[in-house]
């Protein structure tokens, strides 16, 4: 009997390892990244984004004209929000949204002089956040 519960034991404790395993496998497969892209004027000011959700938040460097960031969603659950700070102007969004964007591995936003654009196969722009002043 001893042996039995051993033996059971040790194949319970290979179950759960290899569960644990594998959907720490699937859970990094599915992580999204966000890809920033400054396309404002050459020479134009810096902008400055910061991104967050709960407890965490996410300072991304100064971007000039031409630089990219990427940032990973850790928590896939929770809501992300971006502001971002070009000059004078300034704009909110939510970058990642889990029912618009878990299933990409990727969503991209173009920075440019009328706003925040978000694609996520590099050929449609949508505005999602507009530049304000007020």
């Amino acid at each position: 009997m001893a042996n039995f519960t051993s033996t059971l034991v040790l194949l319970l404790t290979i179950c759960f390892l290899i569960s644990t395993t594998s959907s720490a496998k699937e859970n990094h497969k599915k992580k999204t990244i966000i890809h920033f892209i400054d396309r404002l004027p050459v020479n134009s000011e810096q902008v400055m984004v910061q991104c967050g959700s709960g407890e965490f938040e996410n300072f991304i460097p100064p971007l000039n004209s031409g630089d990219k960031y990427q940032l990973k969603i850790e928590r896939a659950d929770e809501a992300y929000s971006c502001m971002a700070l070009w000059g004078l102007k300034f704009t909110s969004w939510n970058p990642f949204e889990k029912p618009r964007d878990a299933s990409h591995k990727k969503v991209v936003y173009l920075l440019n002089e009328d706003g925040i654009f978000i694609t996520r196969n590099k050929s449609s722009w949508d505005l999602v956040a507009p530049w304000e002043t007020e």
